[in-house]
């Protein structure tokens, strides 16, 4: 998303005019989480292009003069864009509770190479139209003194700040599984825009009579004509239709919603995740649901994933994409088995048992971790 191009409605030093852009479909769309136009990019993107504080102030007046001289359109402004710019606060009372039979804790964690844009995320997390018990940011000790203050001020809203011992991406999920054993922990990434309704369409696609762990998006695992397992470029890419399927493999940028019990795991667990699947939690989190038995589902309709504007720049997925998964994939097999699933995935295709994946790139690990987050 981040070669984005800005349209319309610009000044001499390129931002878009908040004015002009409000008055664009696709950016009330984009905002309101019924469409992800790219073009409904520019606003966000001109909010925090350099220099950001200039740009806040800049906007915030601009919003404000609009929305004064227009009425009508404090309905029409989405409410997550006029927070975002500074100007009006979070919701109190909009939001309903969860009714799940246990508490809900939204996780996520973050580095300071992405605190510039976190509090954009964040404050979408906290204006859901269903309410979490605890929306929490753990960050390590060091970090923590250097979080800026739009994200500090979220506390005032309810954002919870936590330390932990530096575990990379698995911040997000086993601190939470530490302190809240017996919750619904749903796990969010620091860098994505979500709508509004996008944590109620995980909850409410949980069934009691069916615990399933859900997910807005998942690739679907595929077969070689020998019967062993596709590198993960390979796999099927953000499946449809939406539903319940064995072959289901969450990726946790969109957010997974994971029942109580799903992800029990012990400490030579957690030591096996650093050691041999350090920048692939979706990988480690999947092989460990599926000794739990876990069983997955898509919900909602299918959405395109948005990141904030500059926030790929140090990124994991181009290692992981280009044949690090695949690594570490094989390096947690040698640790776990191949879990009994992929041999009915692969049987319901015409193949025998899973013995291995069918290409594994010369790569390591090691080419990555002095650049990964």
């Amino acid at each position: 998303m981040s070669d984005c191009v800005p349209v319309g409605g610009e000044d001499d030093c390129g931002v878009v005019h908040l004015s002009h852009q409000l008055q664009q479909p696709s950016t009330k769309a984009f905002l309101t989480g019924e469409c992800a136009d790219p073009d409904a990019l520019s606003l966000l993107k001109a909010y925090y292009l350099e220099p950001l504080d200039n740009l806040r102030a800049k906007f915030a007046d601009e919003a404000r003069t609009f929305v004064g001289s227009h009425p009508s359109s404090r309905s029409a402004v989405p409410l997550f864009a006029r927070v975002s710019l500074g100007f009006a606060p979070p919701p109190k009372g909009a939001q309903r509770p969860h009714r799940l039979p246990g508490r809900l804790v939204v996780s996520l964690t973050s580095h300071p190479r992405r605190f510039r844009t976190l509090a954009l995320t964040l404050r979408a997390l906290l204006q859901q139209t269903l309410k979490a018990d605890h929306t929490i940011l753990w960050v390590t000790r060091g970090d923590r003194r250097l979080l800026p203050k739009d994200v500090l001020d979220l506390q005032k809203t309810g954002l919870e700040i936590r330390t932990a011992e530096d575990m990379r991406s698995y911040m997000k999920v086993i601190p939470a599984l530490e302190a809240f054993p017996d919750a619904f922990i749903c796990t969010a990434d620091d860098d994505t825009y979500y709508w509004p309704t996008w944590l109620q369409e995980l909850v409410d696609g949980y069934e009691r009579a069916n615990p399933t762990v859900t997910c807005h998006r998942a690739h679907g695992i595929t077969f070689d004509a020998q019967g062993r397992l596709s590198p993960y470029a390979r796999w099927r890419r953000h499946v449809r239709p939406r539903g319940e399927a064995i072959n289901l493999f969450p990726t946790g940028c969109m957010g997974v919603l994971y029942p109580p019990g799903t992800l029990s795991h012990n400490a030579d667990d957690r030591a096996a995740a650093l050691d041999r699947c350090p920048l692939a939690d979706d990988v480690w989190l999947y092989w460990i649901g599926q000794r739990n038995g876990a069983r997955y589902k898509t919900v909602g309709r299918r959405r395109r994933q948005v990141t904030w504007y500059g926030s790929q720049r140090f990124s994991l997925w181009s290692f992981n994409a280009n044949g690090g998964n695949d690594l570490q994939i094989r390096r947690i097999a040698e640790k776990y088995g191949y879990p009994p699933v992929l041999a009915k995935i692969a049987q319901a295709n015409g193949h025998g048992s899973v013995t291995s994946i069918s290409t594994v790139p010369p790569i390591e690990l090691s080419t990555y971790a002095l650049l990964a987050p």
